[in-house]
């Protein structure tokens, strides 16, 4: 997924419509709070390659990271729409 496109996510999450309930707007800032932890700890792993992990799991790291990160995504353009 585009670093734009995250970006775009993240944008919309700001200026949501005020008609969503205290409810839904939790939701939301909870998923897209997950979203921005987990895309700034994609910065970790190249320190961990350096520090002396295998590639192969920093790379095994990296993909699961990225899969959660898209699910994230999905769920936060989801509740999104869903206002």
């Amino acid at each position: 997924m585009s670093k734009l496109l995250l970006a775009s996510v993240l944008a919309i999450g700001l200026v949501m419509p005020m008609q969503a309930s205290a409810g839904e707007m939790s939701s939301v800032s909870l998923i897209l709070q997950k979203l921005r932890t987990a895309m700034s700890s994609t910065k970790d792993f190249d320190e961990l390659e350096r520090a002396g992990m295998p590639r192969e799991s920093v790379e095994r790291m990296r993909r699961a990271m990225n899969i959660k990160i898209k699910q994230l995504t999905d769920e936060a353009v989801d509740l999104i729409r869903a206002l």
